[in-house]
């Protein structure tokens, strides 16, 4: 309507928008992006974290995610070569990611409680 407004035709008007757009190829590739299984992962967990971080509680789970993340990465980082490999990543996922997880639940009743 902006481009209509401008005085130009309505065929001006759609041949701009859609030169805006740009080629269908990279639309087509965008919307690939979002029908992919990553994209598919990352839309559920972004409705869980609308559904679940009502209000002001947004900042506190983030804050908790990110300092939880970069301890898994850090330690993930340093895991030993070799043989011990395995018993690490067995560390990882048998404490650390529990633990996260109890955190986040005893994080999330607080700020429940203190609404």
């Amino acid at each position: 309507m902006a481009l209509r407004a401008d005085g130009r035709s309505d065929e001006q008007a759609f041949t701009t928008a859609v030169a805006a757009i740009g080629p269908v190829s990279a639309l087509v590739a965008e919307q690939a992006k979002n029908h992919s299984r990553f994209g598919r992962a990352c839309a559920a967990v972004g409705r869980f974290d609308r559904r679940g971080s009502a209000g002001g509680r947004r900042g506190p789970l983030l804050a908790h995610s990110l300092l939880w993340a970069a301890l898994l990465i850090a330690t993930a980082m340093f895991l030993p070569k070799g043989t011990q490999r395995t018993e690490s990543g067995m560390f990882l996922i048998l404490v650390l990611v529990p633990t996260w997880w109890a955190s986040e639940q005893i994080l999330r009743r607080a700020l429940r409680r203190e609404r």
